[in-house]
């Protein structure tokens, strides 16, 4: 879960040890659960972080230990990058052309 709070560089709001870890966010929190705490599998939901810089965010990732897995060119409506935390999580990155600097 250190791996989450190197990448969005903020401490987290609530830490239950390798169980829980939640963050603030701009309208609210969002939280990460460990596989003990999780939905079941049958749920194939991703988490989706909005970032500024989307090239900068994945030399993050790789620099803390996770693995970029695809990328995804949206055209006017942005890129996407897809990821694996170092735990083997799959979530994704966005960056709107506006935020992406490719105007």
């Amino acid at each position: 879960m250190p791996f989450y709070q190197a990448l969005l560089s903020t401490p987290p709001y609530f830490n239950d040890g390798d169980k829980w870890i939640q963050f603030p966010a701009e309208t609210g929190r969002f939280a990460i659960s460990s596989r003990e705490e999780a939905a079941t599998a049958e749920c194939s939901t991703v988490m989706v972080l909005e970032v500024a810089d989307l090239a900068g965010a994945e030399r993050q990732i790789t620099a803390l230990g996770g693995k970029v897995l695809s990328t995804r060119d949206m055209g006017a409506h942005g890129r996407t990058v897809t990821f694996a935390d170092p735990a083997g999580n799959v979530c994704q990155l966005f960056a709107g052309l506006d935020l992406a600097g490719l105007d």
